[in-house]
């Protein structure tokens, strides 16, 4: 009776953790979506990711994407969702990309569709942390993880896009449980499961291949138990062990995961040079050997952890976890894993940490960083907080610990909450300002990530090359904003539209400045200390002093208008990575005017 009240008693905080983290991912869910202002979504994979759907024709059974950067899987799914809306009445899907141009709430609607499956995804994950944290630990333990994954800022944050991070980390969480249940029990069922499932998060994105690590992990250590439980002489002890490593069990899982990364990737197998080109080419890309980091960008102590000769992972460790759990989590997380080390079992212990320590071992080799990498090893490192904080309140006969956790989930709660979508979108509010305040035909002069970046005819050719196969007129365009030549844009709202020129800055420097000699200058934090800012030219003319001017007010414009949204200790986090300040969501929006012009 007493069991069956506490299954009850916790199966309702689980409920009402569901319940919050529903809302917080939910909320302002809408955040960029393509509306009058600009007709395609200001996360840029959102659009990538439906122009590789826009590929497949699915009535001809043709589900190639022409592009495999990113793996099909996730697409087939939200593929058929679409579909099967589609058919249903709620979103429109017609063969006329022109139409989604001029109906940009429609375009909304397909990448809403996605953004909700990948609340659903983050929710299902919340709920697999759960059953890890019960059966390697206990039931508070696995709810204080639930709980922790709930507030978390980088899964809610990524929760709000249609991206392909979070549905790799709920497969990667899934490969995680089967994990755990081979360990314990050894049944062929959890490797066919397992094999299944890492096939998905590989098919999924990529990186989900390191699923392998925990589950071959997984299935050492229960060939270790037979090895130590033989009574056997050596020779037939070990004979039986590597037996037991190439048992039947494991080629089942070998086959799930063939079969299920076939199905998931079908054209890696239909295509494999195309595919493998590809792979390559992601792979390059992503490891930043294609474009290295030039070592006197002045990023702070990022420069030095983004170091191409640093190979000791500590941007990852000094910087990029920190952030995805906030400082309070990240110091309660190295004092729990020691506790974990010293008075847990080391095989459980093992197992867990298997997945973040390869995941990180590979990761963290590569030069090109995007916060988001992170995700598929938080649910893991907060399980390892939460399991930490049970055994420090069993060790402490006093009640400091729970006022210690409470204060780490308000500090998580409010970083989190200042994290999200509270106010309009900060390049919204600089349209808008440009729109009500600029006089029509000024000469604006703007970075890749400003208000105006986002307008219909500024940068068409990432629309276009989205939507369309004019070839025509996206080497017209291409050729307009790569050589800095002034264009007219249209910045319509209600109906009314306003006429300026606008050129994009490309390598600024004080010689283009005068060559230029814009009445307006708009700068964003994500151009200029943004997410690429590590990988722009190193031999650009002089282009830090540039900006520097700009912030020293030595550049002959003054700002008349800023738009920013801080957060929660934002001060201590941009001293990691000033990057950190430059997420989709908060961009700081400068707006700078000549001070001669009237």
């Amino acid at each position: 009776m007493i069991e069956d009240r506490l299954k009850r008693k916790y199966l309702v905080m689980l409920a009402l953790i569901l319940v919050l983290a529903l809302g917080l991912r939910t909320y302002k869910l809408t955040w960029g979506l393509p509306n009058e202002i600009h007709p395609y979504s200001y996360h840029p994979d959102e659009t990538r990711l439906l122009q590789y759907l826009g590929n497949m024709h699915p009535e001809k059974l043709d589900f190639n994407p022409d592009d495999f950067a990113y793996p099909t899987f996730h697409l087939f799914i939200v593929g058929a969702i679409l579909l099967l809306f589609s058919k249903l009445g709620f979103i429109t899907l017609i063969p006329d990309p022109l139409f989604y141009a001029t109906h940009p709430t429609e375009f909304a609607n397909m990448i809403l569709v996605g953004r909700v499956i990948s609340v659903l995804f983050s929710i299902g994950t919340i709920l697999v942390i759960y059953q890890i944290g019960k059966t390697l630990y206990n039931r508070r333990a696995g709810l204080l993880a639930a709980l922790l994954l709930a507030l978390n800022p980088l899964d809610v944050i990524e929760s709000h896009y249609f991206s392909l991070d979070v549905p790799m980390t709920f497969w990667l969480m899934i490969v995680m449980l089967c994990s755990v249940h081979i360990l314990y029990t050894g049944r062929r069922i959890w490797y066919i499961l397992g094999g299944i499932c890492i096939g998905i998060a590989a098919a999924t994105k990529y990186p989900g291949l390191i699923g392998i690590v925990p589950l071959g992990i997984a299935h050492l250590l229960w060939c270790w138990k037979d090895l130590k439980e033989s009574t056997r002489g050596l020779y037939n002890r070990l004979y039986n062990f590597l037996r037991s490593l190439l048992s039947k069990n494991l080629v089942c899982s070998l086959i799930g995961f063939v079969l299920a990364s076939a199905i998931g990737v079908p054209y890696a197998v239909l295509e494999p040079t195309t595919f493998a080109n590809n792979i390559i080419t992601t792979y390059t890309i992503s490891s930043g050997q294609s474009v290295p980091i030039p070592s006197d960008y002045n990023l702070g102590l990022a420069s030095w952890l983004l170091h191409p000769n640093n190979k000791l992972y500590l941007y990852q460790l000094i910087a990029a976890i920190p952030f995805s759990l906030g400082i309070a989590l990240f110091g309660l997380l190295g004092i729990s894993i020691v506790l974990m080390i010293r008075y847990t079992q080391w095989k459980s212990t093992l197992l867990l940490l298997s997945l973040p320590l390869a995941y990180l071992i590979i990761v963290g080799r590569w030069n090109l960083v995007f916060l988001r990498y992170m995700l598929p090893i938080i649910p893991v490192l907060l399980l390892c907080c939460a399991i930490g904080y049970r055994i420090i309140n069993k060790m402490t006969k006093h009640n400091w610990a729970p006022i210690i956790l409470t204060f780490i989930i308000i500090y998580t709660t409010l970083f989190t909450a200042t994290l999200d979508y509270k106010f309009n979108d900060t390049i919204d509010d600089g349209f808008l300002y440009v729109w009500q305040n600029i006089p029509e035909h000024s000469v604006i002069a703007t970075t890749l990530w400003s208000p105006l970046r986002y307008t219909p005819l500024q940068d068409p050719a990432a629309f276009i090359n989205g939507t369309l196969n004019n070839k025509e007129i996206i080497k017209k365009r291409q050729n307009d904003i790569t050589h800095n030549d002034t264009i007219i844009v249209p910045l319509c709202l209600h109906g009314i539209c306003k006429e300026y020129s606008v050129v994009t800055m490309f390598n600024p420097s004080k010689t283009w400045l005068d060559t230029y000699n814009p009445d307006y200058i708009i700068l964003s934090s994500l151009i200029t200390i943004g997410d690429d800012a590590p990988i722009r030219d190193p031999n650009a003319d002089n282009e830090r002093s540039f900006y520097k001017r700009f912030n020293q007010c030595q550049s002959g414009y003054y700002t008349i208008a800023e738009f920013d949204r801080p957060y929660l200790t934002e001060k201590f986090y941009t001293i990691l990575d000033p990057r950190f300040k430059s997420l989709y969501a908060s961009p700081k929006i400068s707006i700078l005017k000549k001070m001669n012009f009237k």
